[in-house]
C-alpha cells in the first residue's frame, strides 16, 4: 500500500521504498507537511510491530513459522484490509535459479 501522500507518480504503484515510513511509523517520512490516514496508523503500527517481532523471533507474525532458508519454500506475507496471511512465493521457481547462480560464483 501506497501512503495517501506518497509523492511518487501512481502510475509506478508501490515503489522501492514505500514501507520505510510504515515500518518507523512515520507518516511526515514522505514530507514535512504529510501525515498518515487513520487506516494507515492501523498499518503502520502493524508492520513496525512484526518487523520488530520478527528482529526478536524470526517470525513476523503469530501462525507465520519460523524463517528457514529451504530451497524452493519461499513464503512471503500476503497484506490486505483483512489482516495478514503467510503464503508460498509466486516466484520461489526464479528465486531458487539465483540462489543456485549466486552459490556457484562465490
Amino acid at each position: 500500500q501506497r501512503a495517501q501522500d506518497d509523492p511518487t507518480p501512481l502510475k509506478w504503484g508501490v515503489t522501492h521504498g514505500s514501507e520505510v515510513p510504515f515500518v518507523f511509523d512515520r507518516g511526515d517520512w514522505i514530507g514535512e507537511n504529510s501525515h498518515f490516514s487513520s487506516a494507515e496508523e492501523v498499518l503502520a503500527e502493524s508492520i513496525g510491530d512484526m518487523w520488530a517481532r520478527f528482529a526478536r523471533t524470526r517470525s513476523p507474525a503469530t501462525g507465520w513459522p519460523i524463517f528457514k532458508d529451504a530451497p524452493g519454500k519461499g513464503q512471503e506475507l500476503l497484506l490486505s484490509e483483512v489482516g495478514f496471511e503467510p503464503q508460498e512465493h509466486p516466484r520461489a521457481e526464479i528465486c531458487e535459479f539465483w540462489t543456485k547462480v549466486q552459490r556457484r560464483h562465490k
